[in-house]
């Protein structure tokens, strides 16, 4: 669906646009649009790890609230995903982030007028074993036409 991606890429626009540094330096090493995993596999076959922290933006649970001819309207969850390298204070980091990327996203977000509606919905701390990261997902109620 076309829409979600032009959603996704707006997002990461936004966030890279706002997420610097006072010298204008990215504070986020990499962006997903959709999921992602700061993690590559070298020619060698060893696994890597990309820079850190890094930022996926995704969609869950979409559905339709109506159609005429011309145009859907859907209702979705928009994820964003902060992942940091796992360290005595990675809750805290994260936090950090969060308020950064929630500075971003606030009440009055439209993502340049592709949504109609963006409420925060919810937060999640996420670890997965053995993996070296953990992340936080904050989640966002949307609402969004889609032109058919």
């Amino acid at each position: 669906m076309e829409i979600n991606k032009q959603i996704r890429n707006q997002v990461i626009a936004d966030l890279e646009a706002a997420l610097i540094d006072s010298e204008g330096q990215p504070l986020i090493a990499a962006y997903f649009s959709g999921r992602g995993e700061p993690v590559t596999a070298s020619d060698d076959g060893e696994t890597g790890y990309l820079e850190v922290p890094a930022i996926s933006v995704y969609m869950l649970d979409g559905e339709s609230t109506g159609q005429d001819f011309d145009e859907e309207e859907w209702s979705s969850v928009l994820a964003v995903e902060i992942m940091d390298l796992a360290t005595n204070q990675l809750d805290d980091d994260l936090d950090t982030f969060s308020e950064k990327v929630r500075s971003v996203i606030d009440r009055n977000y439209s993502a340049n007028g592709l949504l109609s509606l963006c409420n925060r919905a919810g937060f999640s701390y996420v670890r997965e074993e053995g993996a070296p990261w953990g992340s936080l997902v904050l989640t966002f109620s949307i609402e969004y036409t889609e032109e058919v």
